[in-house]
């Protein structure tokens, strides 16, 4: 054998242990996705009370008026004080501007709360009650779970499982197969569920106030807990 035909099967022998060292040191990213549902069991309902008046001591005066006997409500409901909070209060002009030249009408306060209650079945109940007592506005409502510490650890697990079933896939696809993981990044995590805001609950002043009207309804979604995170993993061709 001539040294060309000893360079050129040196050459040939290199350029292959390089080709396996780049499969050796393969790399794959992939991202992995875990939800995991809970029941609610806190509802957060956010009211308030609007009042206008020629002077803003009156407006004032009226929404405070309001505001204590829906308060008042509340707590003979078994509402505690510590489950209720300011959200905003608000003094400014009031104007009519449905016509050309917009009308003063002095004044307009504003006083909303959010008030958090554990018993979510009845929870149109309490809707009801505050807007006999006076409250006037409507924000929405909102449901959590007070404690989602282990659906989100379980979502955890359940994205890491996903990354690894894509990761296999991907793997196999290619002739390879994974050999282990280098990093590990939490991409992100999170909770949704469902939100009724004011828009859904289109005259529930006028229900509230009938003799013979049935309670408001609402109804609560489960809540969806979420994590996201990507996995580097390493490969090696199949044998």
């Amino acid at each position: 054998m001539n040294k060309k035909m000893l360079l050129a099967l040196a050459l040939s022998i290199l350029l292959t242990l390089g080709a396996w060292a780049c499969a050796e040191d393969a790399a794959l990213s992939v991202q992995g996705m875990g939800v995991v549902s809970l029941d609610p069991d806190t509802a957060t309902i956010m009211l308030g009370v609007r009042e206008s008046a020629r002077d803003v001591s009156e407006a004032q005066a009226a929404v405070n008026e309001k505001l204590a006997n829906v308060l008042e409500k509340l707590r003979s409901m078994g509402v505690k004080d510590e489950d209720i909070h300011t959200d905003s209060i608000n003094i400014y002009e009031d104007y009519n501007y449905s016509d050309a030249d917009p009308e003063d009408r002095g004044y307009a306060a504003e006083n909303s709360v959010s008030v958090t209650v554990s018993d979510i079945a009845n929870a149109g109940k309490y809707i009801d009650a505050v807007f006999e007592a006076g409250a006037n506005t409507f924000s929405g409502i909102t449901f959590s779970a007070s404690d989602t510490e282990s659906a989100k650890r379980r979502a955890l697990e359940l994205a890491v499982q996903n990354a690894r079933d894509k990761g296999e896939v991907l793997a196999a696809a290619n002739g390879m197969k994974i050999t282990g993981v280098s990093a590990v990044t939490e991409q992100s995590s999170g909770m949704y569920g469902n939100y009724y805001d004011r828009n859904s609950f289109d005259g529930i002043l006028e229900k509230a106030e009938a003799a013979d009207a049935a309670g408001t309804p609402v109804f609560s979604e489960q809540i969806q807990v979420s994590a996201t995170v990507t996995i580097e993993y390493t490969m090696a061709p199949v044998e």
